[in-house]
């Protein structure tokens, strides 16, 4: 939303109204987990009335919140004898620090 900042000259410049919002951790006892929500504070008031759960459900049925879906089980994976020289090849040790040459000094004629 945007509006005027208006000052005491009555001279208008253009400003924007940002929402006042909250990062906030809500509990949800139905599904037994911690939910963080960026909510604004009238958000917040409406949460604290009807409930955090009536809340979600009624956010799901409108499509503004979805669940994550779950991921797929991995199947393990078969015990596979390496093919490959770079996967037989033993771990690359740590670099060596080169040894500090000598310097001499050179002598002018």
């Amino acid at each position: 939303m945007v509006g005027n900042n208006v000052s005491h000259s009555n001279s208008k410049t253009k400003r924007k109204f940002n929402p006042n919002l909250q990062q906030k951790r809500f509990y949800i006892p139905e599904e037994k987990k911690w939910i963080t929500l960026k909510v604004s504070t009238s958000g917040l008031k409406v949460i604290n009335k009807r409930g955090i759960y009536a809340c979600l459900k009624e956010a799901r049925a409108k499509g503004l919140i979805y669940d994550k879906p779950k991921a797929a089980p991995t199947p393990a994976k078969a015990m596979v004898a390496p093919t490959s020289a770079k996967a037989t090849a033993a771990p690359a040790k740590a670099k060596a620090t080169p040894a500090k040459a000598k310097v001499t000094p050179v002598k002018s004629k």
